[in-house]
């Protein structure tokens, strides 16, 4: 199943409606990340979720596979992300037990996008 994951302002009205984050809050952010069909190129409030799931799971705990993941989440991820990427960390196992391995570039990238949704108090939205 495909998944494209966005940064959003946090939900604030009862209708549960939401706001993608402006592009350039995200101008320092690597383009490394791969984008989809509908989130863009990976470079600015979008990346694809899919590629990132089982790493971004393994290393903070949390899926992408969410509808909405509140702010200070995301910075309790954003926190662990940037300690993976210190440490130099690209491999995960998969949910097929499989060892993978994505790029130090790219982990780098993620650790910067959740930096910048934590700092602007974003939330992280699926999309599938």
């Amino acid at each position: 199943m495909g998944l494209d994951t966005y940064a959003v302002l946090p939900i604030t009205n009862e209708e549960g409606q939401y706001k993608i984050a402006p592009e350039e809050a995200f101008a320092d952010v690597p383009a490394v990340l791969v984008g989809g069909l509908f989130s863009g190129h990976g470079n600015g409030p979008s990346f694809r979720g899919k590629v990132y799931d089982g790493y971004v799971f393994e290393v903070t705990g949390v899926s992408l596979y969410q509808e909405y993941i509140p702010p200070e989440v995301v910075k309790e991820m954003a926190d662990k992300l940037e300690k993976a990427a210190a440490e130099g960390r690209t491999t995960y196992r998969d949910w097929d037990e499989e060892e993978r391995e994505i790029s130090l570039e790219e982990v780098k990238a993620l650790a910067a996008w959740f930096r910048v949704c934590a700092d602007r108090g974003y939330a992280v939205v699926g999309w599938w």
